[in-house]
């Protein structure tokens, strides 16, 4: 009997399952309506890759109409070709009525209900869409989220990115580190713990990096390695194929035959050649190709990241259930107050984001505020700067006041030193208003993308530090 494309069964809980046996276009196969099902049960044994991509996407819990949030479950010995998607996939089962999916789905619709989970609207801005992935994450218990997308080290929302990563182009891992970035500046998230330090490419800011051994002189990874031979009684060293004689070792210097290792001789390291330019070494160097970007890097020029894990703070699950945050986290990323650490982390997500042709703008200025300036003129003050710099975002340290801004310098008509003389205007008007406020030479700071971001932090940070602020 022909097994049939796809069915609806009930379970034990009176929950109904679609049960798909082969390709179908739910989401616009108007046979199939929304309310027909509360679980999807998938078993894809004899479908190709191409149908189970595409099967994938029509039954998506996160942007599929008629599939959103509800349980998804896959044939049991289906599971391995399912790769990094298996992180949208709710568990496998030998069956569709196998108690693990009443129990699972069961706990997925209570954790729903009691969070009061509401549909989002089709809105096609990144940050809806991380949104969506952390809606879907709490609905289903994960509460904790990791700072990477690297195969193994992620978790939460970014595991659920990282399997999405290639199939949805409008979003970026720019925009990944922008939106976790943000939910820490609103309270949203707060860190839980380390987990690792990764290195990742210096261009496109991917963790998927292939190691090789290579030439010294040529660059080339078209080396041979054999053993070095030292004969003990004539104290001759040289490679091992310089000893092989009639399927024999025979020394090439005294023509004796070797016979035992550690009495007539040993092997005391090993020797490499290329064989592009026939350059012999003892020591390889090392080169890293991107496998996102393809292009290549010494080990040294990598940058380096902080694996973090992170959790969504009470107010974070309820502003991420009820889409406040999406409408919150939508602002612009460099605008308004940051405390310190957030500031300072912006300014290094900003160098791991950044392209080739942005610059990076920061107003420094020592503000000594008399004790006779009350909580409402400072108020007013702050009020003022951000008519001033409307477009910068700031923080405070000590008598310190910093304002920040990037600048991507082909789309501006401005030269640098248009920029920075019209941040010097503004700088005299703050002060004409505001006498307290101390405006030397250093002022403006200026980071071309090649400077090193933490040598820039502690240009910012030097009167900090010398004043024990």
């Amino acid at each position: 009997m022909e097994q049939s494309i796809y069915k609806i069964v009930a379970n034990s809980m009176g929950r109904n399952i679609l049960v798909i046996n082969q390709y179908v276009d739910v989401e616009n196969n108007p046979e199939i309506q929304e309310d027909m099902f509360d679980i999807v049960y998938l078993n894809i044994g004899n479908m190709s890759n191409n149908e189970i991509g595409l099967l994938l996407e029509k039954t998506s819990p996160i942007f599929s109409t008629k599939c959103w949030m509800k349980p998804r479950f896959i044939q049991a010995n289906d599971l391995a070709r399912m790769g990094m998607m298996a992180a949208l996939i709710d568990g496998r089962a030998n069956s569709p009525f196998d108690d693990f999916v009443t129990e699972h789905s069961e706990s997925i619709f209570q954790q729903m209900e009691q969070l009061n989970i509401k549909h989002i609207a089709n809105v096609s801005t990144y940050v809806a869409f991380f949104v969506r992935l952390c809606k879907y994450a709490i609905s289903r218990g994960k509460y904790t989220y990791t700072s990477t997308v690297v195969p193994g080290l992620s978790e939460g929302h970014s595991a659920l990115f990282a399997a999405l990563l290639s199939n949805h182009e409008v979003v970026t891992r720019k925009e990944f580190l922008e939106f976790n970035q943000k939910l820490l500046d609103m309270g949203y998230a707060e860190p839980q713990e380390f987990v690792e330090r990764v290195h990742i490419c210096p261009h496109c800011k991917s963790s998927h990096l292939i190691y090789a051994e290579c030439c010294p002189k040529c660059n080339s990874s078209n080396v041979n390695e054999e053993p070095m031979l030292h004969h003990f009684r004539c104290a001759n060293i040289s490679p091992e194929s310089t000893y092989v004689y009639d399927e024999k070792l025979r020394c090439p210097k005294c023509r004796q035959y070797l016979r035992h290792i550690g009495v007539d001789y040993d092997r005391p390291t090993d020797i490499h050649t290329c064989v592009e330019c026939g350059h012999t070494f003892l020591h390889t160097n090392m080169k890293v190709r991107c496998a996102n970007c393809g292009s290549m890097q010494r080990p040294a020029n990598l940058q380096s990241i902080d694996v973090v894990r992170y959790k969504y703070t009470p107010e974070g699950i309820q502003s991420i259930i009820n889409n406040d945050a999406m409408i919150k986290i939508g602002k612009d990323l460099w605008f308004g107050y940051s405390n310190f650490d957030s500031y300072l982390q912006q300014l290094r997500l900003f160098s791991h984001t950044s392209a080739l042709n942005e610059t990076l703008y920061t107003v420094r200025l020592h503000m000594i505020i008399p004790e006779h300036i009350g909580e409402s003129d400072r108020i007013q003050l702050l009020r003022r700067m951000h008519e001033v710099f409307y477009n910068y975002n700031f923080s405070f340290k000590g008598n310190y006041y910093f304002l920040s801004s990037k600048n991507t310098t082909e789309e501006s008509k401005e030269t640098q030193q248009a920029i920075e003389w019209s941040l010097e205007n503004k700088l005299a008007n703050v002060k004409s208003e505001c006498p307290f406020i101390q405006v030397n030479e250093q002022a403006i700071l200026v980071r071309e993308s090649s400077e090193n971001i933490e040598k820039y932090i502690h240009r910012l940070c030097e009167p900090i530090f010398l004043n024990n602020e």
